[in-house]
């Protein structure tokens, strides 16, 4: 039973990190649900996760984008800060790779790219809540952190690592040498860890490849050996239902958005343009509901959901555990007369309203 003064009623845990657990909800009393990103426990002490986590929600607060996941609340259980999220219906698009196989359809990999570039380029020049702009660069896209809905929305999630400008902040942009995921982190993350939007281009051409081969590129850290390295997979990019030209041309642009020198990298939004541009140069064109519609019923047949029995389960577990906020158990009710009659006379609580 979830304790009246959280407000939430658990359902399942839908994902577990290394410092979170990721949980549905229902808010007691309504039937709609929400999805709570749950700091451990065991790390509610630590005061930069603890910070890092406050941080996302309140700059996930201030970004109102299509393709960008909204935070409605930042709330806390036992110390512990939990955000409060819209709930996606769907999956990330990880799960989605590990269960086709293989890549996907050139046009909707293509236009997955494109929206979360569209959302990238929104975060860096929203205006924050002195006019500023927030200046948000992501620091760990990958396939893992962009969920396709069973609508066939794209929505980019995990700011957590996310470096902004904006008033309140705890953790200072450059406070630790936050490399991203390995595979998907730029090279001069490795270096003098700048943080710049070109890193999240480079992490997206990597993601680009990764949608539409299955297999993540793989480059060394030096210069010139690094963009050769690059070149030499992407000859072996040949995307089903793409004439020769528009592959030639979407080579070229992953090319230059996993470029070692970070300028020689295209903006999020000119990458966006020219992405769209590709698309519709011919071939066959994106379906993402059908996509989705196709996909994520067959993976929940394949890996039911599940709640108690979660292993998991029990990183959440506290915040069921009554405190003293919450004052002491209800009792069961009592439905008999006698119940009734003792709680007119106040001998008994009642969660009843008699008439």
């Amino acid at each position: 039973m979830t304790s009246a003064s959280f407000g939430f009623e658990l359902l399942e845990v839908i994902g577990a990190g290394s410092s979170s657990t990721i949980v549905v909800a229902r808010r007691v009393g309504e039937e709609r649900r929400v999805t709570l990103k749950v700091l451990l426990r065991d790390l509610s002490d630590d005061e930069v996760l603890s910070a890092r986590t406050r941080d996302e929600a309140r700059l996930l607060a201030q970004l109102r984008h299509p393709n960008i996941v909204t935070v409605e609340a930042l709330t806390s259980r036992r110390g512990c800060p939990i955000v409060v999220m819209e709930h996606i219906d769907g999956v990330d698009l990880g799960t989605l790779l590990r269960h086709r196989g293989a890549g996907l359809p050139a046009a909707d990999a293509l236009e997955i790219v494109r929206q979360v570039a569209t959302a990238l380029d929104a975060a860096w020049n929203a205006p924050g809540q002195t006019g500023r702009p927030l200046r948000v660069v992501h620091r760990d896209i990958k396939p893992s952190n962009v969920l396709l809905s069973l609508a066939g929305e794209v929505k980019v999630v995990d700011f957590n690592l996310a470096a902004a400008e904006f008033e309140g902040r705890e953790v200072d942009r450059e406070d630790a040498p936050v490399l991203g995921s390995r595979g998907y982190a730029a090279p001069e993350r490795y270096g003098d860890h700048a943080t710049a939007p070109a890193l999240d281009v480079y992490a997206l051409g990597v993601t680009l490849v990764e949608l539409l081969t299955a297999r993540v590129v793989i480059a060394p850290r030096g210069g010139h050996r690094h963009d050769a390295e690059i070149g030499r997979q992407l000859e072996h990019l040949r995307p089903e239902g793409m004439s020769a030209d528009q592959i030639e041309r979407l080579r070229a642009l992953v090319a230059r958005m996993c470029a070692h020198d970070p300028p020689a990298r295209p903006a999020a939004h000119a990458l966006a343009s020219e992405l769209a541009a590709l698309a519709g140069s011919g071939g066959p064109t994106a379906d993402l509901p059908r996509l989705a519609q196709e996909a994520i019923p067959e993976i929940r047949r394949r890996h039911p959901r599940r709640d108690q029995d979660h292993p998991d389960w029990d990183r959440v577990a506290f915040v069921d555990e009554p405190t003293v906020e919450d004052g002491p158990p209800a009792p069961p009710e009592d439905d008999s007369a006698l119940g009734r009659l003792l709680a007119r006379l106040g001998l008994r609580p009642s969660s009843r309203t008699e008439p």
